[in-house]
């Protein structure tokens, strides 16, 4: 199964079980009602979940059954997926951009999503950086572009270009493009960039080998993907100037991130004068197979209901526009086949990395097929990896074992997927002295062209005992230096060590999630998006 099918299938799986429960926690099915879901991005919910709530309190009849919506937050990328493997079936949709429509109207070969949809608010995609390093590229009288950030990003000399050698290199970040509108916006810039356009991006401009040079010379020049824009600028927020120079996101989260810093210093958000995206929000009532002429027309009428409701008080309440700022430059939507093609390019060219699984497998693991729910996650999350990424595996249960070592992709990576299915629980030893090995094998690569990190599962078998050296193991080495290892922690049902899992994801500048034998290969699903 090829890793786009494969993200596919597990994020659509996911989205059907989120549909179900906010079915159950909060919109029990009416008698004779007429339930449309509308999937929204995240972050529009303080927009439009309060907008929801006052239509369903209303009464609003299509073919005489009262109409109640039932709203689901879920990234555009997740939804765009499980829309695409037709499952989740939802009737509206609103995504952070018209282009995840396109994409899915590729997906499917089908026009589901109309050519014109009415936009809710807007948020034009900018280029966020610290203000002292924004004023010294000359911000805010000199006009800055992506063609000023890409080179400054793959030029060996970094900020001593521009007389601040103190700054080191230029480290910039983007989110993932499968799920996050901020990155796919982001390597669909670099290729307007690159080729000199601001429209008519061809599929013949994405396949010129010296343009895939180009993009893969900037992408691997990327110091940190994030799933979302959130988690990057939360990482920013916690370590400040070095973790990140710049980030490409939202205005709204720009705005998010110095309402709530903790940092003295505050983002600014430049507008690349060469061209960029808005995020619109559209408002679209779909036509997939599922979704009958009476639900759309009901559609319809909660479309026409909403929109003047959205109003430039509420939208800016919550951060939006309710349209573009005047005087944008902006870059044309790719056509939906040249969109695809620059997603499936960005998962070739992307940077590789450097990861080692660890796996708790004592004896505990052994209840209700934890360790076999486990074994399926971990199988998907090597099988969503890029062709250059090198991976291990070290297990702690009876004792501690590197079970596969880092090395070239091609033997490693079948390696750890057998190694993976021979797992076995026993033994009953903590796994923090399995992760202090991990950390010691990816750091004596010494390799700042890669990403590098540790991906530990444990559902807190045993004592505490090696909590606190490796707590010193990863201080040793600050999380802003170019081979900093990430740790990605994994608390798996309800006996984990929560705190101190947390502890280890935060200090190393990674991610805590929690997990069950339910829901495990969403959270490895999760995790790969950091990669």
């Amino acid at each position: 199964m090829i890793p786009r099918l494969a993200r596919t299938l597990v994020i659509a799986a996911a989205v059907v079980a989120v549909l179900l429960a906010a079915v159950e926690r909060g919109h029990p099915a009416s008698k004779g009602a007429l339930e449309l879901r509308y999937v929204y991005s995240p972050d529009a919910e303080q927009l439009l979940a309060p907008l929801i709530a006052r239509f369903n309190s209303e009464t609003h009849t299509s073919g005489g059954r009262e109409i109640k919506i039932i709203g689901v937050s879920l990234t555009s990328g997740e939804a765009e997926a499980a829309l695409a493997a037709r499952r989740g079936q939802a009737t509206m949709w609103t995504p952070a951009s018209s282009l995840w429509g396109r994409l899915l109207n590729h997906a499917v070969s089908a026009e589901w999503v109309p050519s014109k949809n009415p936009s809710l608010v807007s948020s034009p995609q900018v280029i966020a950086m610290w203000e002292p390093l924004a004023r010294a590229l000359g911000w805010p009288k000199t006009k800055i572009g992506w063609k000023d950030i890409l080179a400054l990003a793959t030029s060996s000399r970094g900020w001593a270009a521009y007389g601040h050698p103190e700054y080191g290199p230029f480290r910039l970040g983007h989110t993932n493009p499968d799920f996050s509108t901020s990155g796919l916006c982001a390597i669909a810039s670099e290729y307007y960039s690159v080729t000199g356009k601001r429209a008519g991006l061809r599929l013949a401009d994405v396949h010129r080998p010296d343009v895939r040079a180009a993009v893969r010379t900037i992408e691997r020049s990327i110091v940190h993907y994030g799933e979302t824009a959130a988690a990057l600028t939360d990482q920013m927020d916690r370590y400040g100037q070095a973790y990140a120079n710049a980030v490409y996101v939202q205005e709204t989260t720009v705005r998010e991130f110095n309402r709530n810093r903790k940092q003295a210093t505050r983002l600014v958000g430049i507008e690349p004068d060469d061209g960029t995206f808005v995020a619109d929000y559209p408002l679209i009532v779909l036509a997939a197979p599922w979704v009958s002429a009476q639900a759309q027309a009901a559609g319809e009428l909660f479309s026409r209901w909403l929109t003047p409701r959205i109003t430039a008080k509420n939208a800016a309440e919550s951060g939006f526009r309710v349209r573009p700022p005047t005087g944008l430059t902006l870059l044309q939507l790719p056509q939906p086949q040249v969109l695809a093609a620059i997603r499936e390019a960005w998962h070739k060219d992307r940077k590789p990395a450097n990861i080692v699984l660890v796996v708790d497998t004592s004896s505990s693991m052994g209840g209700a097929r934890r360790l076999d729910a486990v074994k399926q996650g971990l199988l998907s999350f090597v099988r969503e990896l890029s062709p250059e990424d090198r991976i291990a595996l070290i297990t702690s249960g009876a004792a501690i074992r590197t079970d596969v070592s880092l090395g070239a992709p091609s033997t490693s990576r079948p390696a750890v997927s057998r190694a993976v299915q021979s797992l076995f629980p026993n033994g009953d030893l903590p796994v923090y002295a399995a992760v202090s090995r991990a950390l010691a094998d990816v750091r004596s690569l010494h390799d700042p062209d890669r990403i590098n990190a540790v991906v530990v599962l444990s559902d807190g078998a045993g004592t505490t005992a090696g909590r606190q050296a490796l707590l010193r193991h990863v201080a040793a080495e600050p999380v802003t230096e170019g081979t900093s290892v990430r740790i990605f922690t994994v608390g798996y049902g309800e006996g984990a060590d929560t705190e101190g899992l947390k502890q280890i994801a935060a200090a190393s500048g990674g991610a805590f999630f929690t997990g069950s034998p339910k829901d495990i290969k969403d959270v490895y699903e999760s995790i790969s998006s950091y990669f």
